[in-house]
């Protein structure tokens, strides 16, 4: 997710936002089917959702980065891990 969130201001359309959101899934061992509804969860309270890179090109890739960051650090900081 972390990876994801900083390739975002990199990403210059929605398709690349798109290949990036893969990237960041392959990169990291995972699967679509898990990556991408917990990005939709955190965005839109919901595991679906519009063509991501669209959505985050929409709302603006500094606001769902931070998002994503805020989530992510939630996240690390729930479970113990550093």
């Amino acid at each position: 997710m972390r990876e994801f969130a900083a390739s975002l201001e990199g990403a210059g359309t929605a398709e690349e936002i798109q290949a990036a959101a893969f990237a960041a899934t392959r990169g990291n061992g995972l699967q679509a089917g898990e990556f991408f509804p917990t990005i939709y969860a955190i965005l839109l309270g919901s595991e679906k959702g519009p063509r991501l890179g669209a959505y985050i090109e929409d709302v603006g890739r500094r606001q769902v980065a931070e998002k994503l960051e805020s989530a992510a650090v939630g996240a690390r900081g729930s479970n113990g891990s550093p």
